[in-house]
């Protein structure tokens, strides 16, 4: 996990989103657990949430994240894949 943009504000919300992930895992409801596209979401979905939140909810000068968010996911041997051209 990885965020260059406001770790106190990302953090705990990022902690909460990967909790309930981990509980989806254990229930076995994770829709494909082992595929690309499953932890490519992993990764952008807080940034997401932490985004438009502070896109709606914080004032626009006291802003410190917003823009666009990436994904990119890194295979052991290096291969690199992003859905939002990142790799």
């Amino acid at each position: 996990m990885f965020n260059n943009g406001d770790p106190v504000l990302f953090n705990p919300i990022a902690a909460s989103f990967f909790s309930g992930a981990q509980q989806l895992i254990r229930r076995r409801h994770l829709r494909n657990p082992s595929s690309l596209k499953t932890h490519l979401s992993l990764a952008r979905l807080p940034v997401e949430v932490v985004s438009r939140m502070v896109s709606q909810l914080a004032d626009r000068d006291m802003r410190l994240i917003g823009g666009k968010p990436h994904d990119l996911a890194i295979s052991p041997d290096g291969r690199m894949w992003s859905t939002t051209g990142d790799a």
